[in-house]
């Protein structure tokens, strides 16, 4: 008698929620960087001199705020995002998916080992939309032939662009030297939160996808325990 699965769906809907969240974040660090842009491209000479052993001190403390918030709100969406993202995973192996490349863990130190952090989150995500289609593979590479949605894929690249072009603007602020260094720093956050709500919302519809196919499956797997 195969195994009951763990539905997604208080996961799934405290994630979404989080996701929800952090879009608002992002729109509000959107606002407040295009207003601190402007400060810096339109800064005079007086204001210059004023802050010239410090240029940082520009940015109002309000700032400060928001970016908080935006880095509570993150984790938040993380951790809960992680432990759907397992619980996906190892569900796949009750469902009677076989030949999966990865162990259930490898959902947590995916995301967080470098280098391998680029790509193994992604590939298990492909398999996680790709075996939640099989409730009962005829052959262990059935699920296989399910093809990647964009869906997978522009969360995935929105999400790593996102987290290189903040890095990267992080660094730029931290060496700045001159206002010309902060008006790029502060680009390129704008963009980081571009992409990352971008990235949010295809997460969105990931997790929504995903399980309602494993609800079916579940579902599938409850008959057959009743028809047994």
């Amino acid at each position: 008698m195969p195994s009951p699965i763990t539905t997604l769906e208080i996961r799934a809907s405290f994630s979404i929620s989080l996701f929800y969240a952090a879009i608002v974040t992002d729109v509000i660090s959107i606002a407040t960087g295009l207003s601190q842009h402007s400060f810096w491209q339109n800064i005079t000479p007086e204001q210059l001199v004023q802050l010239q052993d410090n240029p940082t001190e520009g940015i109002p403390r309000g700032n400060a705020l928001i970016s908080l918030i935006s880095i509570v709100v993150s984790i938040v969406t993380a951790v809960t995002f992680l432990r759907w993202f397992h619980q996906a995973y190892r569900n796949l192996l009750t469902i009677g998916v076989e030949g999966l490349k990865y162990s259930p863990g490898w959902t947590i130190f995916g995301f967080i080992i470098p280098i391998v952090s680029l790509f193994i989150p992604f590939q298990i995500a492909k398999e996680i939309w790709q075996g939640s289609f099989t409730k009962h593979p005829s052959q262990p590479d059935d699920w296989k032939k399910q093809t990647t949605p964009i869906t997978i894929k522009a969360w995935w690249g929105f999400f790593v662009c996102a987290s290189l072009t903040a890095f990267m603007s992080a660094q730029v602020m931290a060496r700045t030297q001159s206002v010309t260094h902060i008006v790029q720093a502060i680009e390129g956050i704008i963009i980081s939160n571009f992409m990352s709500i971008l990235s949010a919302w295809f997460a969105i519809q990931m997790i929504k996808t995903i399980t309602q196919l494993q609800r079916q499956a579940l579902d599938k797997n409850q008959h057959m325990q009743l028809s047994a």
